[in-house]
């Protein structure tokens, strides 16, 4: 119960982003992988996400979520990362949709919220009830 005159507090939920990486070719085909703050690609043991492929580096490449902004970076890898069939040879800021290559391991870049709010897009319109006041 709010009582007239105090303050009503709202708690508003914030919109949280989950990044996933989903494996669309290669071994473990199928497989999504989240990624929170920054990880490491690589088929060896010691990377965060680890891709059972030859052609992929021990530690191939890292991904970085900054708030809105995920960002792909190959650690000098044998045999290259590419977006989208572009080599990249510089940190790259992906995109909802774009294909990571890792040999001949292909991860679709997914971003999920988790806050199923929407807002309107156009206003709601509040008409008076039947018998209401129409004014002061």
């Amino acid at each position: 119960m709010v009582r007239r005159g105090s303050p009503v507090r709202v708690r508003l939920r914030a919109l949280v982003s989950t990044v996933l990486l989903h494996v669309r070719k290669g071994p473990g085909m199928g497989a999504m992988h989240p990624v929170a703050g920054q990880a490491t690609l690589g088929r060896g043991t010691g990377a965060d996400i680890v891709i059972a492929d030859a052609a992929v580096s021990r530690v191939h490449a890292a991904v970085r979520v900054d708030g809105q902004t995920v960002v792909l970076e190959d650690l000098g890898s044998s045999n290259g990362t590419t977006v989208n069939g572009q080599l990249i040879t510089a940190p790259w800021r992906l995109a909802p949709g774009d294909v990571v290559s890792l040999g001949s391991t292909e991860l679709e870049v997914r971003v999920e919220t988790a806050d199923h709010l929407s807002t309107p897009t156009t206003p709601t319109v509040i008409q008076p009830g039947l018998g209401a006041p129409n004014g002061p």
